[in-house]
């Protein structure tokens, strides 16, 4: 009896063992599609391009540091399309950077790019937020006010070099920063 109690047990266990392994499995299908963004953010300058003028290198900063008389050529970017705002219509957290050639010695200024015997030697182009304050080179961000930021630049001595007299030349990249 015993033995048929087991091979009952046995059979039942059997079967329902094989029961388990009739998975049936599904495919998913996945489709979509990606369109272009619509929405843009573009930086225009009041001033593509700023003149700031000629200075005695007595009379220039050190970098890192502020001059009415040599620093204060002001600039305005706005920040223009409908990515710069959101719903609601207002900032998206957004600000600003400047990019290009830092000096070597403490990289807070841009470098003077110009070349051959007229160029300005150990001169660099400041870059500074509207209270002031340098923004520094490829790092330094700040936030815009209702998609605008003032900012002023002006040529500073840099740290460490030897001055001279002549042209100076400097291409920054003004970029948005979404914070």
């Amino acid at each position: 009896m015993k033995k048929l109690y087991l091979a009952i047990s046995t059979l039942f266990m059997a079967a329902a063992t094989h029961a388990a392994t009739n998975d049936v499995s599904a495919t998913l299908a996945i489709t979509g599609s990606i369109t272009p963004s619509e929405s843009t953010c573009t930086v225009t300058l009041e001033q593509p391009v700023m003149q700031l003028g000629t200075h005695d290198i007595k009379d220039l900063p050190d970098q890192g540091h502020y001059n009415w008389s040599s620093s204060g050529y002001t600039n305005t970017i706005n920040l223009v399309g409908d990515g710069c705002v959101d719903k609601t219509g207002s900032d998206l957290g957004l600000a600003i950077s400047f990019k290009g050639p830092a000096d070597s010695s403490v990289g807070d200024s841009f470098i003077n790019t110009a070349q051959g015997d007229d160029a300005a030697k150990g001169i660099g182009v400041g870059i500074y937020d509207y209270a002031k304050n340098p923004i520094e080179a490829n790092t330094g961000t700040r936030p815009t006010y209702k998609n605008q930021m003032l900012f002023s630049a002006g040529l500073v001595k840099l740290k460490g070099e030897t001055y001279s007299a002549g042209k100076v030349d400097s291409s920054i990249t003004v970029e948005i920063d979404r914070l």
